[in-house]
């Protein structure tokens, strides 16, 4: 199996770095500074793997092999879906440094509307300001950068329109489609169940519009 251009790159890293096996399998490399930036010697490295992949992949005369958000995608421009307008998101929330997990997603994201002529949003999802700093937001808009991607003027912050989002919820409470749960964080963790049990109705699940609203 052909690797992508990212894909190898990641690769190249985790190599070089000889990162734990266990960490990879447990999901816990978190790194404890900004993305990539403490090892500057591995950076040309990683660009000119990953410039050269990207070359040979374009001299290759086969069909591209498609995963299943490009036949998505593919599927809705050929219907026609949002005259032909691809548009996507990062959405990261700046309550630490990114991972290798989040360095896959900036180059799906990014790299899917660059694909196809689109654009992709930059969204933070700064809805826990307890756990948030700012150091984290410039810290994640490098990262981007270092990546070789921008998103131009299209910077935005969930808080900004925290009463948009509001409304929403109104919206959905009066269609009937959403309600307000009193219980505890806990509680709710504990009603949610598992792939092999099933989840717990909430007490508050059939109260009126009204009472929600109240």
């Amino acid at each position: 199996m052909q690797l992508s251009a990212e894909s190898s790159a990641i690769q190249g890293m985790i190599i070089a770095f000889q990162v734990p096996r266990r960490h990879l399998q447990t999901g816990r490399f978190v790194k404890k500074a900004p993305l990539l930036s403490f090892v500057p010697q591995f950076r040309v490295f990683l660009y000119s793997s990953s410039k050269k992949q990207m070359k040979e992949s374009e001299e290759i005369t086969k069909p591209e092999s498609q995963h299943f958000i490009e036949q998505f995608i593919e599927k809705d421009l050929s219907e026609g879906k949002n005259d032909g307008r691809v548009h996507t998101r990062f959405p990261p929330e700046p309550n630490g440094y990114l991972h290798i997990g989040h360095a896959k997603a900036i180059c799906l994201d990014f790299g899917m509307a660059e694909k196809y002529g689109g654009k992709c949003n930059l969204r933070f999802d700064d809805t826990n300001p307890t756990k948030e700093e700012v150091e984290y937001v410039d810290s994640i808009k490098e990262d981007i950068k270092w990546l070789g991607f921008t998103w131009e003027d299209r910077e935005y912050y969930a808080s900004d329109y925290f009463g948009k989002l509001w409304n929403f919820a109104v919206l959905l409470i009066n269609r009937g489609l959403a309600y307000v749960d009193d219980q505890s964080a806990e509680t709710i963790a504990e009603q949610k169940g598992t792939p092999t049990q099933p989840g717990t109705e909430s007490p508050y699940r059939n109260r009126s519009i009204e009472e929600n609203l109240d």
